[in-house]
């Protein structure tokens, strides 16, 4: 892997002698999406600005590559979003990009792509102190985003964004990898990293508790599918029976009312081999409700809480 991003024993204490990040050995690789997840006050935001070069850290090294030589294109989102509120939306792109020596026609073009990107283009001439919370976070990221940054910085990017929105972030950071340009991310959305992120890092209270592939940690966490069976028995009849043995990789955990309970450990592959066994047994299939392990299950079990997925967390 070509590394872009690389910490050793990263730490960082506050003066009263809390640490908010101990020992962090870190690898992000060119065109990676390496996500960061963990509940507040895991060290999210810390590592962000330690990799952003706001904060010194109290002891351990940051190196960043761009073509075998030390520094990169930075682009960073925190989760205060400051902009010059008298300005528009297109306005406040174009001077940034201004600060970063790129002409006024490149500007120009690079505003208008980003702000059509990210469903901004029929406000882009509005003053942002009338933009809502959403609008606002949409317009960091494609302030972020125009800068075609070698490295990208995102702390908790979802924040405030719909369905719509979330679907354009992932499809963006998808387009900035295959350019060769790396971001880091952090969240307490573990499906939104799941889907987006390469690879993640689980932390807490400062402490790495896994890195990896999220299929990988989901898979190493050993949790079976949970799936739920609504049925009717033929003729109406309610099931009134256990099951005799199910197909190989399933085992019935209970019967609830109309609804069986059973574990595959081959997640959904045996569903149409299940579906066809209950018709066989007398069944008729009225709703099937899957519940597959995901990475906020391996946060759950390694840290011991749960992440929540809400602006309060």
């Amino acid at each position: 892997m070509s590394v872009r991003l690389s910490t050793r024993n990263l730490t960082f204490r506050y003066s009263t002698g809390r640490t908010a990040l101990a020992s962090l050995d870190l690898d992000v690789g060119v065109g990676e999406v390496f996500g960061v997840i963990g509940p507040n006050g895991s060290g999210k935001s810390t590592l962000l600005r330690l990799l952003a070069g706001t904060l010194p850290p109290t002891s351990g090294r940051i190196e960043r590559w761009l073509d075998g030589k030390d520094g990169s294109v930075i682009a960073v989102v925190f989760d205060r979003l400051p902009f010059l509120e008298a300005l528009s939306g297109r306005e406040n792109i174009e001077t940034a990009l201004a600060l970063r020596e790129r002409s006024r026609s490149e500007a120009g073009s690079a505003a208008t792509e980003s702000l059509e990107r990210f469903g901004l283009a029929d406000r882009a001439d509005d003053a942002v102190a009338g933009y809502s919370m959403g609008m606002r976070r949409r317009l960091a990221l494609a302030e972020a985003f125009a800068s075609l940054p070698h490295l990208l910085l995102l702390d908790e990017p979802t924040l405030g964004l719909d369905l719509e929105g979330r679907a354009t972030l992932t499809t963006a950071l998808r387009t900035i990898a295959a350019e060769g340009g790396t971001t880091v991310l952090t969240s307490n959305d573990a499906d939104f990293v799941s889907a987006s992120c390469d690879r993640v890092l689980l932390l807490h209270r400062g402490a790495t508790m896994a890195q990896g592939p999220p299929a990988e940690l989901v898979a190493q966490l050993g949790e079976p599918t949970i799936i739920e069976v609504d049925v009717r028995g033929r003729g109406g009849r309610r099931p009134d029976r256990p099951l005799a043995t199910l197909p190989e990789g399933l085992e019935l955990l209970g019967l609830d009312g109309d609804s069986f309970r059973i574990a595959s450990n081959r997640g959904s592959a045996r569903l149409a081999q299940l579906c066809a066994w209950l018709d066989a047994e007398g069944y008729a299939v009225r709703a099937i409700r899957i519940h597959a392990p995901a990475l906020g299950d391996v946060f759950l079990r390694l840290a011991g809480v749960a992440l929540r997925n809400d602006e309060s967390a």
